[in-house]
């Protein structure tokens, strides 16, 4: 359901914690490969340029990263500043859990924010799927309120590659790690949606972590996440 705040905006009548689950491997800051004999490769990382024998690198302008904390932010200016609670969970070779459940969103007070979190996230390393949703879990479940309805969006450009994989190609085991942490998610009552950036996702992984085939969105770009996080919000009030 929905009700108005004193600007005309929507806001949800219910209580929402929503936990924010970002993809921040190297992937999410891409650009192009320069060779000596004039070739390019566009989108790939700055390491593999190198090793593969560039001669120069320009990043995009602007990286995923950057349009993925945009269209996130934006997201976040959709919650109401009084009753919902949002926090940061991070994720590469590793995961952490950059911010807490709390209802301070965006900068005002000089207060530690999700909005700060967000954009202090640099992009480097793996993609470990399975380890960035079993954070969430356990902040939802120690942070998050019994009148409040619990969700993650979960947000990734790659495969599961860690924590057994190399890094780089998709490992079973990972995947079955990520499915595995978003099956103890759901059957505690989390909703979890997910967001599968660009082409080179395991779109199957994602419609299994999600609550329902419906709560998987594919982005062809990163021109299409402030779409999809519109979309988001009204879903969280339902």
């Amino acid at each position: 359901d929905l009700s108005f705040n004193e600007e005309g905006e929507q806001i949800c009548q219910n209580d929402v914690d929503v936990v924010l689950v970002m993809d921040r491997s190297g992937s999410m800051d891409e650009g192009t490969c320069y060779y000596s004999d004039g070739s390019t490769v566009e989108n790939v990382t700055e390491g593999w340029c190198y090793w593969s024998g560039g001669s120069s690198y320009i990043l995009n302008d602007p990286t995923r990263l950057m349009q993925s904390k945009e269209a996130a932010i934006s997201f976040l200016g959709n919650l109401n500043a009084l009753n919902d609670q949002s926090a940061l969970v991070s994720y590469a070779s590793t995961a952490f859990l950059d911010k807490e459940l709390s209802i301070i969103h965006l900068d005002s007070n000089g207060s530690p924010s999700t909005e700060t979190a967000v954009n202090a996230l640099v992009a480097v390393g793996a993609t470990n799927i399975g380890e960035a949703i079993e954070k969430a879990t356990a902040e939802l479940t120690s942070s998050g309120r019994t009148e409040a309805t619990k969700n993650m969006i979960l947000l990734t450009d790659g495969i599961a590659n860690k924590p057994n994989g190399n890094g780089y190609d998709e490992n079973p085991l990972d995947v079955a790690y990520a499915e595995s942490e978003a099956a103890i998610a759901k059957a505690l009552g989390y909703k979890i949606f997910t967001i599968g950036l660009g082409t080179g996702v395991n779109e199957d992984m994602l419609r299994n972590i999600a609550s329902t085939v419906d709560d998987y969105y594919p982005a062809v770009d990163s021109d299409d996440l402030d779409n999809i996080y519109e979309q988001i919000s009204q879903e969280l009030c339902q």
